[in-house]
C-alpha cells in the first residue's frame, strides 16, 4: 500500500509540473486562463481551492504531491487489490 501512495504522490507532482509548464507557456505566448482552464485547474490542483497562488514552484509541486498522497491514503483502503 505504501508503494501505491507513493505513486499517488508522484502523480500529484507530475500534475503540478504540467500546470507549471502550461502557465509558463501561456504567459510567454500572451494567453490567459479561460473559464475551462480554471475548472480543470481546481479539479487537479488542490492548492487552487485555497487561493495559494503566491508560492514558489517547488513549494507548489511539493504541496500538490502531499495533497495527492493524502488522497491516496484516504482512498486506497477502499480499493480491492489482488
Amino acid at each position: 500500500m505504501l508503494k501505491r501512495i507513493g505513486l499517488w504522490a508522484f502523480a500529484g507532482g507530475g500534475v503540478a509540473i504540467g500546470w507549471a509548464f502550461f502557465a509558463t507557456a501561456a504567459a510567454y505566448f500572451g494567453h490567459s486562463f479561460d473559464f475551462y482552464h480554471w475548472i480543470v485547474l481546481r479539479l487537479t490542483f488542490p492548492l487552487a481551492w485555497f487561493g495559494l497562488m503566491r508560492i514558489s514552484c517547488y513549494e507548489a509541486i511539493f504541496l500538490n504531491a502531499a495533497a495527492y498522497a493524502l488522497i491516496g491514503v484516504v482512498t486506497e483502503p477502499f480499493w480491492r487489490h489482488p
